[in-house]
């Protein structure tokens, strides 16, 4: 059996996120070694967003030697004019979910997995991809491992697993990241287990009593008035922990898999002209509620993240937050995601800029195939 897969990643022709261009090498030809190991052939499609005129495109400035031995590249370019003429495109140079909705409408694979350039795949998951059945309308998630290094030129390094796994710093799992080092659990939303971890953790590093007296500096701004406020949020955690299921939602953007059917029929990813945080959680919703089953994957799949600046993971998340606010860009917050759940459930999709013309329909978009 041998699945027909397009991989679909987004990027652009600068430095963006730091070290693109040794980064996506790597991603490329770690890629063009597994394929190769397990004689794997897929349709690999890179969309290129608001292409800036006066740098050299990606087709001449990413080594493709040797994944277009394996793969059947496209290259799908999205203009300046194009990305300029949509909201708040003077603070997002990179609307990275309606640039893989590009590659997802324009797939010729029966299954499409949505990933980033910053991914190297584990043996056991080409082997799944390869041989095994995969299911429609069931979505594929899996756990992200985080290296510690931001590119890897050693084909040795790629080519050995043991190597790999020994500089992975964190492990991003279905409800907390976990660090390698210390051996801490890090949640990202509000729940029992952590207050407790988090708690642990503060008595661990500051004693009891410094961590009982920033509890109580934090205590002492609540405001009363802000009650009704902190009620209706804790109302609708309830809700949201009561009535819906846990879906494996952290570090989704890395690794989605599902029919090329499904994805149409939900739409894509949607398409609100905000900093890609929580998008790629949207879809996951989109899917549930849209009748897609779910697998997660056993500990033994998993994907490794090279490292770069705001890299995701939740220790991370203070520090990207702060940045967006600072430069005002929009997105979406925690505190708001309960909301949108809401629209997702009761199909209010106009204000999510989820459609059925998703990723650029009308716009006949230049593509290159690389031979």
């Amino acid at each position: 059996m041998n699945n027909s897969i397009s991989i679909i990643l987004s990027t652009r022709n600068d430095n963006h996120g730091g070290n693109l261009i040794e980064r996506t090498n790597t991603f490329l030809n770690s890629l063009a070694l597994k394929l190769k190991k397990f004689n794997f052939r897929v349709e690999l499609i890179i969309v290129e967003w608001n292409q800036i005129p006066e740098n050299p495109p990606i087709s001449q400035t990413l080594d493709f030697k040797n994944i277009k031995l394996y793969a059947d590249v496209k290259i799908i370019t999205i203009k300046k004019e194009l990305h300029d003429a949509i909201a708040n495109s003077d603070k997002i140079h990179f609307f990275q979910m309606i640039a893989k909705n590009a590659g997802i409408r324009r797939a010729s694979g029966e299954f499409i997995l949505c990933t980033n350039i910053d991914i190297l795949l584990n043996d056991n998951l080409v082997t799944f991809l390869k041989n095994s059945q995969i299911h429609k309308k069931t979505l594929y998630r899996l756990a992200r491992h985080d290296l510690s290094v931001m590119n890897i030129v050693s084909q040795d390094i790629l080519e050995d697993q043991n190597q790999l796994d020994q500089l992975v710093c964190f492990k991003n799992k279905i409800n907390y990241s976990y660090d390698v080092r210390t051996e801490r659990r890090h949640y990202a939303n509000s729940s029992l287990k952590r207050y407790y971890y988090n708690s642990i953790y503060s008595i661990e590093d500051y004693g009891f009593f410094q961590s009982f007296l920033n509890l109580f500096n934090k205590l002492k701004k609540f405001k009363i008035l802000n009650l009704k406020k902190y009620l209706f949020f804790i109302l609708k955690a309830i809700k949201y922990k009561l009535f819906y299921p846990k879906l494996f939602t952290n570090a989704c953007g890395d690794f989605t898999l599902l029919d090329k059917e499904s994805w149409h029929a939900l739409n894509g990813y949607s398409e609100i002209p905000l900093f890609s945080w929580h998008l790629d959680s949207i879809f996951l919703w989109q899917a549930y509620f849209g009748g897609i089953k779910f697998y997660n994957f056993e500990d033994d799949i998993y994907v490794y993240h090279l490292a770069h600046h705001s890299g995701g993971s939740v220790p991370d998340l203070a520090k990207m937050y702060e940045k967006l606010n600072n430069e005002k860009i929009p997105f979406i917050q925690n505190n708001d995601f309960p909301r949108y759940l809401e629209d997702i459930k009761n199909k209010k999709f106009n204000f999510l800029g989820i459609n059925e013309k998703f990723g650029l329909y009308d716009e006949k978009l230049e593509i290159t195939k690389l031979n």
